[in-house]
C-alpha cells in the first residue's frame, strides 16, 4: 500500500484567534445574585485603615466578577462577514429572486421567478470565483510561514500526534511503519 495518511501538528507558532463575549441578556440573574451573595459573605467586615478599604474592594470586584462570568455564558463570536463573496448587488438580486417566487407562487406563472434566479445564481457563481481567485492571489503574495497559517487558521484541522500504521492503529514508536 503507496497511500498512506500522515497526519501532524505544527506547534508554537499557530495560533487562531477566536473572538469570544458575553451577553449579559443571557445571564442567570437569580443564580448570579446567590452567588454574589456567597461571594460578598467572605469579605471583611470592618474597615481599619485605607488599606483594608482597599482590600475590600478588591475582593467585592473580584466577587461580582466571578459571580457575573459563573453565570453568563461565553458565547463564539459569529458574523455575516465570513462570507466574503457577499455583497449588496448579490442581496439585491436574492431579493429580486424572493419576491419573484412569492408572486409566482400568487399567480401561477414561474417563467419571470426562473430568469430572476438563474440571474441571481449566475452572478454568485461569478461572485464565488472570483472571491476564490483574490484569495488564491493573497496568499501567494504573501511568506511561506505566514502562508500556512493562513491556510490553517481558515481551515482548522482536528489535531493528532502520531502516524496510523497498516491496520489503522496509531504507532507508538519512531521507528519505520
Amino acid at each position: 500500500m503507496y497511500h498512506r495518511y500522515i497526519h501532524f501538528i505544527i506547534g508554537g507558532w499557530l495560533t487562531c484567534i477566536q473572538k469570544t463575549y458575553r451577553n449579559p441578556r443571557k445571564t442567570n440573574w437569580e443564580v448570579y445574585k446567590t452567588d454574589l451573595d456567597t461571594g460578598l459573605k467572605a469579605t471583611i467586615r470592618t474597615i481599619r485603615s485605607s488599606i483594608e478599604l482597599e482590600m475590600l474592594a478588591g475582593q467585592v470586584q473580584d466577587a461580582i466578577i466571578s459571580a457575573f462570568n459563573d453565570n453568563c455564558p461565553l458565547v463564539s463570536k459569529s458574523s455575516n462577514k465570513d462570507i466574503p463573496w457577499c455583497n449588496k448587488d448579490l442581496a439585491n438580486l436574492r431579493k429580486q429572486a424572493r419576491i419573484a417566487f412569492n408572486k409566482a407562487k400568487r399567480t401561477g406563472l414561474w417563467e419571470e421567478y426562473k430568469q430572476t434566479l438563474t440571474t441571481y445564481n449566475k452572478a454568485l457563481r461569478l461572485a464565488k470565483r472570483e472571491s476564490w481567485r483574490r484569495h488564491c492571489e493573497d496568499i501567494e503574495g504573501t511568506p511561506e510561514c505566514a502562508r500556512l497559517l493562513r491556510i490553517l487558521c481558515k481551515e482548522p484541522q482536528s489535531s493528532i500526534y502520531t502516524l496510523k500504521d497498516e491496520s489503522g492503529n496509531y504507532t507508538k514508536t519512531g521507528g519505520r511503519l
